[in-house]
Order: C-alpha cells, then structure tokens, then sequence
C-alpha cells in the first residue's frame, strides 16, 4: 500500500511557483477581480475563488496576495475564500503549512516578501492574514464538484494530463460551481 501512494505521487507533476505567468496576474488585477470585487460588494456577499490543482499552494497565495493588495486597507473586513484543492495529500499538506525555501519566492518582489511572509529558520512562512483567506482540501477532479456560486475558477496545468472523457467530466465540474457570470482560467 505504501509503495502504490508512492507510485501515484510520481505521476502527480507539481509545475507551480508565486505569482506563475504574471501577464496573467496582471490582467486579472486590472480586467476581472476589480470587476468580482465590485459585485461582490454591491451584493454584500462573499468573493469565491476555486484554485483547482492547487500543488504546493503557490497560486493560491498568489491571489490572496493579490487580493490583499487590491483590497489594501479593507483586506481584512472583506469576505474573501479562495479554496484550494489537489488530489495529492501531501501537496495539500504541505501548502496548509505556508513555509517555503527561499527559492520558491523568485517571483515575490521584496516588498512583497516582507509584507506577506515571516522568515523562520531560513524559510519563509505566508503570514497568517494570507493563510485564513484560503481554505486547503484534497479533492479529485474526477468525483465531485465540491464548491458552488464561485465566482472563479482557476485550473491551470492540469487538464492537459486528463484524458477527453476526464476533461470533460472537469469542466462540467468547473461549469456546476461557476456562479452565472463567473470566470473560468485555464492554461
């Protein structure tokens, strides 16, 4: 049993890092989450990110960093989950954990390192403000859809693995949890 656990986790590939494809952070910044944030306010309800094959955590601490930017001063009374998932346990384990070698943090700038990261034995900890913005879980692609009304999904580097009939059981996955008007990531 524990040599089958091993062979699945080298099929799982962990290609993540902060702030990965930034043009995309940036649109994002500029185009959608200005527009989510409005909505979310004016229908005093909560902002739902699903970052879906979530890995290591890196681009769920991405948006909840940008997040905590766009929101500056609010960040903390603004109602925001992002919910982070990955069929790999220790993947999960490891991104509720928040504490990564300074190697991980090359696309941080140093503001953003020291605003949002506590540095603890030669590692870096995602402060805790970030970390209760995002809710971990495993969860696999193939079963259930575990999260309704979310504003959006981001599913990168991951259907590509999928054969057709799994890609299609996703994004009927990611179609059921889109709230009407939602957006859909991909990449």
């Amino acid at each position: 049993p524990e040599e089958y656990k091993n062979l699945i986790g080298t099929f799982l590939i962990k290609v993540t890092e902060f702030f990965r494809d930034p043009e995309l952070f940036d649109y994002l910044r500029e185009e959608v989450l200005p527009e989510l944030i409005e909505e979310s306010r004016e229908q005093d309800r909560q902002l739902r990110i699903w970052s879906a094959g979530c890995a290591t955590g890196e681009e769920a601490y991405s948006l909840a960093i940008l997040l905590s930017e766009m929101l500056d001063r609010e960040a903390g009374l603004f109602n925001v989950r992002i919910f982070a998932t990955d069929i790999d346990e220790d993947a999960v384990r490891f991104a509720r954990r928040g504490v990564y070698p300074p190697s991980a943090l090359g696309g941080l700038s140093e503001e953003q390192i020291a605003r949002y990261f506590v540095e603890e034995n030669g590692s870096y900890q995602v402060k805790k403000q970030i970390r209760g913005m995002i809710v971990f879980g495993e969860h696999d692609l193939a079963q259930r859809s575990p999260f309704p009304n979310v504003d959006l999904v981001m599913s990168r580097n991951v259907l590509i693995y999928f054969s057709a009939a799994l890609q299609r059981r996703a994004l009927q996955l990611f179609a059921y949890s889109l709230r009407d008007g939602g957006y859909l990531v991909m990449g």
